[in-house]
């Protein structure tokens, strides 16, 4: 055998060798495992915990504005301080168990993310203030104009603390709305945000002479069977919303009674509440209810009339109006029909009438001409 056939015989015994003691490498299983996270990652101050599966272990962290100490056996608390940056930080939680080391990254954003995710923003009519949601640490520069780029007198602001604080005017009673353009730049911030000022009616508002357009007697609609529709015409009349008691009640006055209106401040809404009005005379009564006989076909294409009644009646003020042509609308309601069912139905109004051991017909006003029925009506300010 020559030294070329010796090499490779030897070549070949030690690979079959290796080849036949393949090694493989397991990472040992680490008992000491974070369970559980749980923290605020706003610019806010806040606390946290860190649940682990193991106890006796150390606590230290990485970053002064990172508090972290042992509440439970396997439980961390964690304290945040507030970010007052404008970039997002991150800390480090160590959690060490003889050998076996755990890192829990613990992040926080800046400020320059909450405006930056801040959208944009409407007010209503009065005078108001808005403080924005977060602390500058860095020069603000504070831009606002209209969409033209013109600068616009009815929207300020001011730097206070380092929070700033937007401020409008109230909505002149010609306007409906308007709109102004914030550009807020600060450290790596840029964003600008519309400021929209819409009409919203107070209480004192609401007072004053309307239109009243509204479908009267048997013209309540147009779908009743047997009725032209092109014969259903609409009435209007003056009335007029007084106050009775300051910010929460008013009399609609021109209907055949006045009639009690609610308001709502928080839509804005005026309701109508089925009720018994007075004793005209001994046991007879004037009656004000909200109802109406919705009715459905049959099969031999005859109606089943059926009588709803019973509910609240609420104006919407009509968004998109301003304070000179303030709009109410009283959709149909919904009213409990003869078997107890609550339903809309397809004529549902405001009627008065007169009630003596059962009904004894509509009641249009002593002089019988008030305005006794009506339906699918809205009211338009005049004064």
């Amino acid at each position: 055998m020559n030294i070329i056939n010796k090499i490779s015989l030897s070549l070949a015994i030690v690979f079959g060798l290796f080849a036949c003691n393949k090694y493989e490498y397991q990472a040992p299983v680490e008992s000491f495992q974070v369970l559980e996270t749980s923290y605020d990652a706003s610019y806010k101050a806040s606390e946290g915990f860190v649940k682990v599966t193991e106890a006796d272990f150390e606590v230290s962290v990485d970053a002064e504005w990172l508090k972290a100490e042992l509440k439970e056996a396997t439980l961390v608390k964690l304290q945040l301080s507030e970010n007052t940056s404008s970039y997002t930080r991150t800390a480090n939680l160590i959690l060490k168990k003889g050998e076996q080391i755990q890192s829990v990254p613990i992040s926080q954003f800046g400020v320059v993310n909450e405006i930056a995710d801040f959208e944009n923003q409407k007010t209503g009519s009065p005078e108001s203030s808005f403080e924005f949601p977060a602390q500058f640490v860095s020069p603000v520069n504070v831009m606002i104009t209209d969409k033209d780029g013109n600068p616009v007198d009815w929207l300020t602001y001011e730097i206070a603390d380092g929070k700033l604080i937007l401020k409008n005017t109230a909505l002149p009673k010609e306007l409906s709305s308007r709109e102004a353009f914030v550009n807020i730049k600060a450290g790596l911030l840029d964003k600008t945000i519309s400021i929209t000022q819409v009409f919203t009616p107070a209480y004192e508002d609401v007072i004053g002479t309307y239109t009243l357009d509204y479908y009267a007697g048997a013209s309540w609609s147009k779908d009743f069977p047997g009725v032209d529709p092109a014969a259903v015409q609409r009435s209007q009349a003056e009335v007029t919303i007084k106050e009775k008691e300051k910010g929460k009640t008013f009399l609609l006055e021109g209907l055949a009674y006045p009639v009690l209106l609610t308001w709502d401040a928080k839509d804005a809404s005026i309701a109508i509440a089925p009720k018994e009005v007075e004793i005209v005379k001994d046991k007879q009564y004037l009656v004000m209810s909200i109802s109406g006989n919705g009715y459905k076909k049959v099969e031999d294409g005859k109606p089943d009339w059926d009588f709803y009644g019973g509910s609240v009646m609420k104006g919407f003020w009509k968004d998109g109006t301003s304070n000179a042509n303030l709009r109410f609308d009283f959709p149909p309601c919904k009213g409990i029909n003869g078997k107890g069912e609550l339903k809309t139905a397809e004529v549902h109004g405001l009627l008065f009438w007169i009630w003596e051991g059962g009904f004894k017909g509509r009641y249009d006003g002593n002089d019988g001409k008030g305005i006794g029925v009506l339906s699918d009506f809205f009211l338009v300010k005049k004064s």
